[in-house]
């Protein structure tokens, strides 16, 4: 689904305001279920990312995933 605006394309991730918030969040001030739900999330991306042929993907999702190479989830402290 496209945003309203036209402004992003439809693989855009439109985020509810709970979802926003809670992506903004501080990990500090997040309950240990909250980070359990995004080392979950983020282990799902991870999978789906490997998982899809290179081909198939989109340019925001090649972006993604060399960042993801560069910088890694795994390396903000906790």
């Amino acid at each position: 689904m496209a945003c309203p605006c036209g402004a992003f394309p439809a693989a855009w991730p439109l985020l509810t305001p709970s979802q926003a918030s809670a992506a903004l969040k501080p990990e500090s001030q997040k309950t240990y279920l909250e980070q359990a739900g995004d080392a979950l999330k983020s282990a799902a991306d991870s999978v789906a990312s490997a998982v899809q042929p290179q081909q198939e993907k989109s340019t925001t999702q090649k972006v993604g995933d060399a960042s993801e190479l560069s910088f890694g989830h795994d390396a903000a402290p906790r």
